[in-house]
C-alpha cells in the first residue's frame, strides 16, 4: 500500500531529506517489527527471466525447470538469489514467475516466423511449466509459482509486430499477460490510451487459452527450423553491408554500464546443443566459419530502418520457409502475421536491392515474396512512388560505405602478401578478391573492373585493401553500369542527380543521406522507425 511504496522510495534513494534523517523518517511511519519484516521481503532479488532465443522459447518448460533448480541450490548461500524472489508481495505467499519474451531482438536474430511460432508454443506451454515448477516447489516447501508472460514487442517496423493498426496483432498478443507498449510516444497519451483500451477489449473477448496439439506443434517446429536457417543465410549475406547503417541513425537508446553510456548491437545468435544447435538450428562452428570476423547487427530499430530504406523489408528475410501448410497454421495461431506482411511487402524495391546486395539476390527475394503473397492470399504491389527515392538513397549509401569504412593507409605499405590476403578474406569473407593483393594501388584498375559486376562485389567497400580513391571509382563504375540497366524514365533523373551528389564532401554526403532517409520514411508513412 501507501506505506510500502513510501518505504521502497526511501530505500531506493528517492528520499529527499538528508541521510541522517532517513531512520527517523521511516520510524515515524513504520513500526519497527513491520519494518524488519518488510526489509527481509524487499531484500529479495526480483527474478524476471528474459528469453530472446527461439531455441529457449521452444523449450521453456525445460529452461524454467533448470532455472528453478539452480536457484533452489542457492538457499544455503547468503546473498544469492533463490526462488523466494518469485514472491514479490509484502502480504501473502503467492509466487509468480514472470517470463519476459523479447520479440524484437529475437526476430532480428532468428526471423519473424520463427519468433512468432516460438512465442505461440511458449504461451501454449504455460500449463506444463506450472506443473513442473509445482513439483520442484513442493520438494522445498515453497509455494507453487504461477507462470505469466510479458511480451516485449515494438511496432511492425520493430520486427516485433505490435502495431495498433492491425487487429490480428492485438488478438495475437492478447493471449499473453501483458505487452510493452513500444512505438507509442510518451507525449501521446490519447493514442496510448486508445491502444490500451483495444488491448483490454481483446483480452476480455479471448477467454479460451491458446492450445497447440501434437500435429500443429510438429508443423511449428518445422517452420521454426526452416525459418532460422533461411534467415541466417540472409543475415550472412546482407548484415555486413547493413552494419554501417547505424552511423546514419541517431542513437536514442543506450545501455548504462559501470563505464558509462555505451551504444550496443547484436550478433548472430548461438544455438546451444541443449536448445537444438547442430540439429534443428545452425551449428555455431559453421556460423563462425561463414564469417571469421563475426557479423555484428545493429539494434532492431536501426536494422529494420536500414532494410526498409534500402527497399528490402526486414520481415521478408525468412519467406523461403513459408509453405501452404505453414501459412494455414500461421493464419490460425499467429493472426497478425498476414497483416504485417501485407503492409511491408509494398516497400520492396528490386532495383535498389540489386544495386546494394546483388542482382541475383534481388530477383530471388522477389520470387519468394510473390510466392508468399500468393500463399497468404495478400496483394503484393510495389508502390511506384517509392522506387526513385529508394534508388537514390541506395546510390548515396554505397558512396557512404566507401567514405565511412577504413581504407589503405601507411601501415598497409609494409604488410606482406599473405597478411594482406588474410585480412582481405576476413573483411569480405571470401577469397574471390585475392587477385587484388598481387598488385599495389594505382596498378590494378583492370583487375578491379573485372570484379565490378560480381554478386558480392560491394563487400570490397568494407576492406582496407582498397584506397579511398579506388573505392570512389568503384562506386562510380558500379552505379554507372547499374543505371544502364534501368528503364530510361527512371535512370535519366537518377543520373542527373548523382552527377551532383558524387562531388559532395563526406560530411555533406552523410547529411544528404540522412535527409533522404527521413524523406523516404515520411513517404512510407513512418513505419520503419
Amino acid at each position: 500500500g501507501k506505506i510500502g511504496r513510501l518505504y521502497l522510495q526511501a530505500i531506493e534513494g528517492l528520499f529527499d531529506g538528508p541521510p541522517d534523517r532517513l531512520d527517523a523518517f521511516l520510524s515515524r511511519r513504520i513500526p519497527p517489527e513491520r519494518r524488519a519484516a518488510m526489509s527481509a521481503r524487499v531484500a529479495r532479488v526480483r527474478l524476471v527471466p528474459l528469453v530472446e532465443n527461439v531455441g529457449a522459447l521452444m523449450r521453456l518448460p525445460d529452461l524454467l525447470e533448470a532455472f528453478y533448480v539452480a536457484l533452489d541450490r542457492n538457499r544455503p548461500i547468503e546473498g544469492m538469489p533463490t526462488p523466494d524472489g518469485f514472491v514479490t508481495r509484502f502480504d501473502g505467499a503467492d509466487a509468480t514467475v514472470r517470463v519476459f519474451v523479447a520479440m524484437s531482438d529475437t526476430a532480428e536474430q532468428s526471423g519473424k516466423i520463427a519468433t512468432d511460432c516460438a512465442m505461440s508454443m511458449t504461451i501454449a506451454g504455460r500449463e506444463e511449466c506450472e506443473r513442473r515448477l509445482a513439483v520442484l516447489a513442493a520438494r522445498s516447501g515453497a509455494p507453487a509459482p504461477r507462470v505469466t508472460f510479458l511480451i516485449g514487442a515494438g511496432r511492425a517496423g520493430f520486427r516485433g509486430g505490435f502495431d495498433p493498426r492491425h487487429d490480428g496483432v492485438i488478438a495475437q498478443f492478447s493471449r499473453a499477460d501483458g505487452v510493452t507498449v513500444q512505438g507509442i510516444r510518451a507525449d501521446a497519451p490519447a493514442e496510448a490510451r486508445r491502444l490500451a483500451e483495444r488491448f483490454r477489449d481483446a483480452v476480455a473477448r479471448n477467454h479460451v487459452p491458446l492450445t497447440v496439439n501434437a500435429a500443429d506443434r510438429e508443423v511449428l517446429h518445422c517452420l521454426v527450423e526452416q525459418s532460422v536457417r533461411a534467415h541466417t543465410d540472409n543475415l550472412l549475406r546482407i548484415a555486413p553491408l547493413l552494419a554501417p547503417f547505424g552511423g546514419l541513425v541517431p542513437q536514442t537508446r543506450v545501455r548504462i554500464r559501470t563505464t558509462g553510456s555505451t551504444h550496443y548491437g547484436r550478433s548472430i545468435p548461438e544455438y546451444p546443443e541443449e536448445w537444438g544447435g547442430d540439429v534443428e538450428f545452425p551449428d555455431n562452428r559453421l556460423l563462425r566459419d561463414a564469417w571469421p570476423e563475426g557479423v555484428t547487427l545493429p539494434r532492431a530499430i536501426v536494422w529494420n530502418l536500414g532494410c526498409t530504406t534500402l527497399g528490402l523489408p526486414a520481415v521478408t528475410s525468412d519467406l523461403p520457409a513459408l509453405d501452404k501448410r505453414g501459412a494455414v497454421l500461421l493464419d490460425r495461431i499467429v493472426p497478425g502475421y498476414r497483416e504485417i506482411l501485407a503492409t511491408e511487402l509494398p516497400f520492396f524495391v528490386r532495383e535498389s536491392v540489386g544495386l546494394v546486395f546483388g542482382k541475383r539476390f534481388a530477383e530471388t527475394a522477389e520470387r519468394h515474396m510473390l510466392r508468399a503473397a500468393a500463399t497468404l492470399w495478400t496483394d503484393f504491389r510495389v508502390r511506384d512512388e517509392l522506387v526513385a527515392p529508394t534508388c537514390l538513397f541506395a546510390m548515396m549509401y554505397l558512396r557512404y560505405l566507401a567514405e565511412d569504412s577504413e581504407s589503405w593507409d601507411e601501415t598497409k605499405d609494409h604488410e606482406s602478401l599473405p597478411t594482406r590476403e588474410s585480412e582481405l578474406i576476413r573483411d569480405t569473407s571470401t577469397g574471390a578478391f585475392l587477385a587484388l593483393c598481387k598488385e599495389r594501388p594505382g596498378r590494378r584498375w583492370s583487375v578491379l573492373q573485372e570484379l565490378l559486376d560480381g554478386e558480392d562485389a560491394n563487400r570490397l567497400l568494407l576492406a582496407r585493401e582498397l584506397t579511398l580513391e579506388e573505392k570512389r571509382e568503384f562506386v562510380d563504375l558500379r552505379i554507372d553500369g547499374w543505371l544502364r540497366g534501368l528503364p530510361d524514365p527512371l535512370s535519366r533523373p537518377l543520373r542527373q542527380t548523382w552527377s551532383r551528389i558524387r562531388e559532395l564532401s563526406e560530411a555533406d554526403l552523410t547529411l544528404g543521406a540522412i535527409q533522404q532517409m527521413i524523406e523516404n520514411e515520411k513517404l512510407r508513412g513512418a513505419v520503419g522507425a
